[in-house]
């Protein structure tokens, strides 16, 4: 896959340049993560009552910190909307109400499904947080896009990021069969020169 890219990616920034090398932009519990904490990674959410505390409280739509600040983002964003907190193993931002009935193997998995009432709220919050992403990338910077086809399909969610500027370099699908399928996307966006 193309994690081995992205820690390739921080090692290229220089020293006292000011750029951080990787950004989380919705951190949610880290679960795409197999080391949660590493001091290369800033990971960032809007939701405050995390298992894994987010190291900032941020809206990755309006970051405020400074143009050119980061090598590589990481963004792996709400794939729906309209559900409510707590009712479901991918709503439930903590252990504190957690059923293990729900049957979801990491504990717990919040996705922030339930930060957006509706289509296009969400589609409105991933085209923001592209055009902040491309202010806050240094010119070769990426972006490493994870998207789940549950109910908006991949392509649409791509073309948010082409209309802000991004190029598609390198991208992974997979394809699950079946009633409970949900279709994986990761995509790998370098940011247009200017």
């Amino acid at each position: 896959m193309c994690w081995c890219f992205v820690f390739v990616a921080c090692g290229l920034v220089a020293e006292g340049s000011g750029v951080t090398g990787v950004l989380d932009a919705a951190a949610g519990n880290r679960t795409i993560w197999t080391v949660k904490n590493d001091p290369r990674i800033l990971h960032i959410d809007i939701e405050p009552d995390l298992e894994i505390p987010a190291d900032r409280i941020l809206d990755c739509r309006n970051t405020g910190f400074p143009d050119k600040s980061f090598h590589t983002i990481i963004f792996d964003p709400p794939h729906s909307w309209g559900h409510q907190k707590g009712k479901g193993c991918m709503t439930s931002p903590n252990s504190d109400n957690w059923n293990p009935a729900w049957g979801h193997k990491q504990r717990p998995a919040y996705t922030g499904n339930d930060k957006y009432g509706s289509e296009e709220g969400l589609i409105q919050f991933i085209s923001a947080s592209a055009r902040e992403f491309h202010r806050l990338l240094v010119d070769d910077g990426w972006v490493l896009l994870k998207w789940g086809e549950t109910r908006i399909n991949s392509e649409r969610i791509v073309s948010l990021f082409v209309s802000h500027g991004f190029v598609v370099m390198l991208r992974t699908d997979r394809r699950k069969n079946g009633p409970a399928a949900s279709n994986c996307s990761w995509v790998l966006l370098m940011k247009k020169l200017e």
